[in-house]
C-alpha cells in the first residue's frame, strides 16, 4: 500500500531528526481526522450507566485462571 509506505517513511524522518517521534505525530494527526473522543462519550460514565441498567459486571475470584491471575475488575458497559 503506498500510502502505508509514505506514512512509514515520514514517522522515520522524524525519528532520525530526533525531533519528536514519528508515531506520537502521525497519531496525533489521525486523531484530529478521525475525531477520536474519550470513551465516556461511546458507553458513558459509570453513573449513567447504572442509571440506564447497564451497569459494570463484577468477575468472581475464579477469573485468575483465565487472565493469569492478574485481572480482577470488572467488564465496561456487560450486557448481560
Amino acid at each position: 500500500n503506498p500510502v502505508t509506505h509514505i506514512l512509514l517513511c515520514i514517522a522515520l524522518f522524524l525519528e532520525f531528526t530526533g525531533l519528536c517521534a514519528g508515531a506520537w505525530v502521525l497519531a496525533r494527526v489521525e486523531k484530529k481526522v478521525q475525531r477520536f473522543q474519550y470513551d465516556e462519550v461511546y458507553v458513558g460514565t459509570p453513573e449513567e450507566r447504572i442509571a440506564n441498567g447497564r451497569a459494570d459486571k463484577d468477575f468472581g475470584d475464579d477469573v485468575g485462571h483465565l487472565t493469569g491471575g492478574g485481572f480482577v475488575g470488572h467488564a465496561c458497559g456487560s450486557h448481560d
